[in-house]
């Protein structure tokens, strides 16, 4: 992935719109099976709250995609992504900024890494979610926790069958 830093001048904040985190099918596939077996153990006990279904776990997180419209001190108009969410009055049409930017895959404009706000001196570092975020602690120890079951139950019929 290669930077690069921009200096410029807010022309234009555009509405921001949503975009989805892309989730390997069998990376949720492996993880909601494994979990599985723990979530039909657990379900004997009562009072015992329902994993997390399929269709929520296959769907990746949406974030929230503002492009953001920058002149430089050339009269060269850039355009970038800021994902992630930021404080309401972080950035404002006229502030002046020096963006770190990464080149993006496809045919999508360059995504901001890091935002210094020169007008106010703020340091911005917006984040959107990551695949470990959506999926979750629990879904991960659920389905550690269901293949350490479904492996001590193949040991223990080896040992029997042996």
């Amino acid at each position: 992935m290669s930077e690069a830093v921009i200096t410029g001048r807010i022309v234009a904040i555009e509405a921001g719109f949503p975009r989805t985190v892309p989730v390997p099918r069998g990376l949720v596939l492996s993880l909601f099976w494994a979990g599985c077996a723990f979530r039909v153990a657990r379900a004997a006990f009562p009072g015992s709250r329902p994993g997390r279904r399929w269709k929520e776990l296959r769907t990746g997180p949406e974030y929230l995609v503002t492009p953001v419209r920058l002149r430089d001190g050339q009269g060269r108009i850039f355009t970038i992504e800021i994902h992630g969410y930021l404080p309401a009055h972080a950035l404002r049409p006229r502030d002046r900024l020096r963006v770190r930017v990464r080149r993006q895959a496809e045919d999508r404009p360059p995504r901001a890494a890091r935002i210094v706000n020169l007008t106010t001196g703020q340091v911005l570092r917006p984040r959107a979610p990551t695949l470990w975020w959506h999926l979750g602690p629990d879904t991960v120890l659920q389905a550690v926790l269901g293949l350490l079951m479904v492996l001590v139950l193949v040991l223990c019929l080896w040992g029997l069958l042996g």
